[in-house]
């Protein structure tokens, strides 16, 4: 593994490299702020399993220095989620002609 990845939020950037894949199922990698210098590299594994109602998402990140990163995470995470969910629903573009 050890794919390297950049993601761009706005001004924000996340680096990272993939850790393990197994597909379709799991996709384990590391993720840190490209601004910290010094910040603590964390690990994000997103697992798919065939549910009743369609795919079932679980998002599991550790390895957080602080409950308060650990909380802002956990924040940041439910909204992409909720857009995700939005997006698969063909919802996103109602959103946005609202906003």
């Amino acid at each position: 593994m050890g794919g390297a990845y950049p993601i761009r939020m706005g001004r924000h950037e996340i680096v990272g490299t993939s850790v393990s894949i197994d597909p379709p199922r799991r996709l384990t990698f590391t993720w840190s702020w490209a601004s910290e210098s010094g910040g603590a590299e964390t690990l994000v594994t997103v697992s798919l399993v065939p549910a009743a109602e369609g795919i079932r998402l679980t998002l599991h990140h550790e390895r957080f220095e602080s409950a308060e990163e650990r909380s802002n995470h956990v924040d940041g995470w439910k909204r992409s989620l909720a857009r995700l969910v939005d997006l698969a629903s063909g919802e996103a573009g109602a959103d946005r002609a609202r906003a």
